[in-house]
């Protein structure tokens, strides 16, 4: 394990940060260290990306395997050969939009045949219920943004969400920015913070195993991505009736009318900031978007029938 975590090191080093080549490097240094699972199951599925998809691969045992894939998959050519390998093993990839399968379906199209698409499963009596914890870091004094995703620069644009806050402040507005996750680009973000004075604007909590309460509290959820594969988070926010400022990522028209649930932006500082200080100011607006989100479909069970439909198209044999 020593020897291992050395080479891991050494190899994160040589300049390759992105996140599916860290998964890759930590896969092929570490990943002989991780126990196979002793129990067999009819499914497994690997819901994240990377290190979830090898160590389902490699270390679970199951008659059937799907692979779900929630983001626009990146890879350099080294990286695309180690990740084929993995995919290919798997009975069925799901997609969670249908932006998403197409760009699956270019970076692997040998995987044409065995690739779905099913809209992220979203818990809407559960969301609800875990957004009554009290939570005490959170101020609502000041006019309150939240964020809530990995912290890396591509594909979730925190030069954006920095850039945004610093001309927020820059135009003397009275907002407290809080962002919810960890991730490759912290360190850069705390930089940032403290060399533009924003500690008293922009404040990341890191991980947060119910970030609910959160939502709930948030006047205003922005998302400054270039790409999502659906936008779990926007998602979040809408259940609980937040409005949300959201820049024109490729898939965001599934979710979000410009106007009516929220507001779409250019992927830019400046158009982000002006639909924030809009919201902020234009109280008919802001009003008027909650009104429409409140009377949004909040359960939809269509994934979750489609989820069972490919469950079954698996062919499993279950017995009992």
């Amino acid at each position: 394990m020593l020897i291992s975590r050395l080479r891991f090191s050494i190899k994160l080093r040589a300049g390759k940060t992105t996140d599916p080549a860290v998964a890759q490097i930590f896969w092929e240094t570490l990943g002989h260290c991780v126990e196979r699972n002793p129990k067999k199951y009819h499914v497994a599925i690997a819901y994240s990306q990377g290190v979830p998809t090898f160590y389902v691969n490699e270390k679970v045992f199951a008659a059937k395997k799907i692979a779900w894939v929630n983001a626009n998959l990146e890879f350099d050519s080294d990286n695309t050969v180690f990740q084929r390998k993995h995919y290919a093993s798997y009975d069925k990839i799901v997609t969670v939009s249908e932006f998403t399968r197409d760009h699956t379906r270019r970076i692997f199209p040998e995987f044409r045949y065995k690739i779905a698409t099913i809209y992220d499963l979203i818990d809407y009596k559960n969301i609800v219920r875990m957004a009554e914890e009290k939570i005490s870091d959170f101020s609502s004094e000041k006019f309150t943004i939240l964020t809530v995703a990995r912290l890396v620069e591509f594909p979730k644009g925190f030069r954006i969400t920095l850039e945004t806050c610093k001309l927020l402040k820059e135009k003397g507005l009275n907002f407290h920015w809080y962002v919810i996750g960890d991730g490759t680009y912290r360190c850069e973000m705390e930089k940032f913070i403290a060399e533009h004075h924003l500690e008293n604007y922009l404040t990341l909590l890191g991980r947060k195993i119910n970030p609910y309460p959160y939502f709930k509290k948030a006047d205003l959820y922005v998302q400054t991505s270039y790409s999502e594969g659906f936008g779990l988070s926007i998602a979040e926010a809408r259940m609980l009736n937040t409005p949300v400022v959201t820049t024109k990522y490729d898939s965001v028209n599934i979710q979000i009318f410009d106007g009516e649930n929220g507001l779409v932006t250019s992927i830019d500082p400046e158009c982000v900031a002006k639909a924030i200080e809009k919201l902020m100011n234009d109280r008919t607006l802001y009003s008027r978007i909650v009104s429409n989100l409140k009377k949004e479909q909040k359960e939809n069970t269509e994934p979750i029938t489609k989820f069972d439909k490919e469950i079954g198209s698996l062919g499993l044999e279950v017995a009992g």
